[in-house]
């Protein structure tokens, strides 16, 4: 299955990538100081919001294009080319241009600074986007890996570097380069991105296939910074500082999973429906990487809870008091990386207006639950348990939606779900029992491999899926 290795390949540089962007953040919060930083990384918010001014353009492309691919119609995917590529260069003008006009209202001169950097970026950040996007939809994963080694190596130098000698000007204008050198070389080696002939009409058509999947993503990621959002109004801005470990957990785990999961899984999966035409002929696309996550990823898991507080003691001694939520954000991985699996799948089996509906329903209860939670003393580590039982019933409904489409029994999608959850809920419960004993990380470590053992041993024997990964590498 190729689609395996080339999850391994996006994975693998998804994975260095993070790494060096740890390293980055680390040290360029040292360099900068916290005011210097604190004003870049407001101004930096904006590049969140450039999936909105995209209008789903851009995950309308990444949806239709493997579909057409399948389905041998190129007519229809120059025409999208053509509209998505030249919308994409209009709407990094625009976001230029209302950047450029904000800075001229700035009260301080730092901020003004940092939006004229800003409107840099995000002239660069929406043709980067739409060419990561296209590379992953024509299934260039080899590109789309050089190209995140690429990134992460320019980020990591041009930072330290730039941020040193001349401050504030200089993280951003190397994060102007860090997008703009990727730019270049996606570009290069992708001739067919720009070109003229922009159609409205398709370009409504492109919106309305992405802009479902584009509120599901803006949706998740609420639902994932709730626990953020309700901190700092309850406990207070040092709390939820603390809170940061967490977050970086999550937000490095996010971007391996879809870089390395979603976006793969993806392509492969609408084109060979867009060939087929038939819902439980790509079920396999998203259940043989679920089905390795649930035995393979829980040790890994495991031993992280153990690591974490260690780790952040030595590089992050500040931050000791947000240890014991991290402990628990670790198991999130596990959820989100479910979630990155399945999502593409909804596009197949026509179900997003299903889960947007189940979103809605989830934010409003989990904003409940924190609420109730944080204001009764739970405190971080309550926080921290509230949004992982969040994201566990939500990927689990998702789950549950996905193999209804394919027209499974309830029954039987009730087992799955109780084999693919049982092997976390062996390796949390162990890690609990273990949290107050008296022995080291090496024998903590040891126990965990012990235990574990039989069960990788039974899953792999059933599921062989760790043997079909090396046959396919």
């Amino acid at each position: 299955m190729h689609m395996l290795r080339d999850a391994r390949i996006m994975s693998g540089s998804a994975a260095i990538s993070v790494l060096m962007a740890v390293l980055r953040s680390i040290l360029v919060l040292r360099i900068l100081g916290p005011t210097t930083m604190g004003i870049w990384k407001t101004v930096m918010v904006i590049y969140m919001t450039g999936e909105f001014l995209r209008l789903g353009i851009t995950k309308g492309l990444s949806l239709r294009l493997p579909e057409f691919t399948g389905q041998n119609r190129e007519e229809e995917v120059d025409g999208d080319l053509r509209t998505a590529g030249a919308y994409i260069v209009f709407a990094g003008m625009a976001f230029a241009a209302i950047l450029l006009l904000a800075s001229l209202f700035a009260t301080n001169d730092q901020y003004a600074l940092a939006l004229q950097l800003m409107a840099v970026v995000m002239l660069l950040a929406q043709p980067h986007q739409y060419l990561r996007e296209l590379a992953g939809a024509r299934q260039r994963f080899d590109l789309r890996g050089r190209e995140l080694m690429l990134a992460g190596v320019v980020d990591l130098l041009g930072a330290l570097v730039l941020s040193y000698c001349f401050g504030l000007t200089g993280i951003g204008l190397a994060t102007v380069i860090g997008i703009a050198i990727p730019v270049l070389y996606l570009w290069r080696n992708q001739p067919d991105a720009f070109r003229c002939g922009f159609r409205f009409e398709r370009a409504k058509v492109l919106m309305t296939a992405g802009i479902p999947m584009s509120l599901g993503d803006s949706m998740f990621g609420l639902l994932r910074y709730l626990d953020l959002l309700l901190l700092t109004p309850l406990l207070g801005p040092t709390m939820a500082g603390y809170y940061a470990v967490s977050m970086m957990i999550n937000e490095f785990s996010v971007f391996v999973a879809n870089f390395g999961v979603a976006q793969v899984i993806s392509s492969h999966m609408l084109k060979e429906y867009g060939r087929v035409g038939c819902v439980k002929s790509v079920v396999v696309f998203y259940e043989a990487p679920i089905r390795l996550f649930s035995y393979v990823l829980p040790p890994v898991l495991a031993l992280g809870t153990l690591f974490v507080g260690p780790v952040v003691k030595v590089v992050l001694p500040q931050y000791t008091a947000g240890i014991e939520a991290a402990e628990i954000t670790v198991w999130g991985v596990f959820f989100l990386s479910m979630h990155s699996a399945v999502t593409p799948f909804f596009r197949a089996a026509a179900r997003f207006g299903v889960v947007l509906k189940m979103l809605a329903s989830s934010l409003v209860i989990t904003a409940a639950g924190q609420w109730l939670v944080l204001s009764n003393g739970g405190g971080l580590r309550g926080a921290a348990w509230m949004s992982l039982a969040a994201l566990c019933v939500f990927v689990n409904a998702e789950l549950f939606v996905a193999r209804d489409a394919a027209g499974e029994r309830a029954g039987d999608i009730v087992g799955f779900l109780a084999s693919i959850n049982l092997p976390l809920a062996l390796m949390v419960l162990l890690t609990q029992l273990m949290e107050g004993a008296e022995v080291g990380l090496v024998t903590q470590a040891g126990v965990i491999f012990a235990v574990y053992a039989p069960v990788l041993a039974i899953y792999e024997s059933r599921f062989s899926m760790l043997r079909m990964v090396k046959q396919n590498g």
